[in-house]
């Protein structure tokens, strides 16, 4: 599974997920939950934390090939990769 892309707001935190439409509706409910809330008050200063978007890159991990035990552990690295355009 390719997750490229996330939903964010205050309240949820960051998620990820596979099609940008699961992203949009997540951040919508998220949104509409900010709007239920408010009622007829005040909307929250939080509700602008409301996104979604496509990751463009994340760490992936690049092994050494140093084995550091019998057990087969091995050192490794962490880069920033570019994800793929799919």
């Amino acid at each position: 599974m390719k997750f490229n892309w996330f939903s964010y707001s205050h309240e949820t935190g960051f998620e990820l997920h596979e099609t940008e439409e699961m992203a949009r509706l997540t951040a919508q409910e998220c949104l509409d939950a900010y709007i239920d809330d408010a009622g007829s008050e005040q909307y929250s200063e939080e509700i602008d934390s409301v996104c979604y978007g496509k990751v463009n890159g994340r760490a992936t991990e690049k092994p050494t090939g140093e084995v550091i035990n019998d057990y087969g552990d091995y050192i490794a690295d962490y880069v920033l990769e570019r994800t793929s355009d799919d």
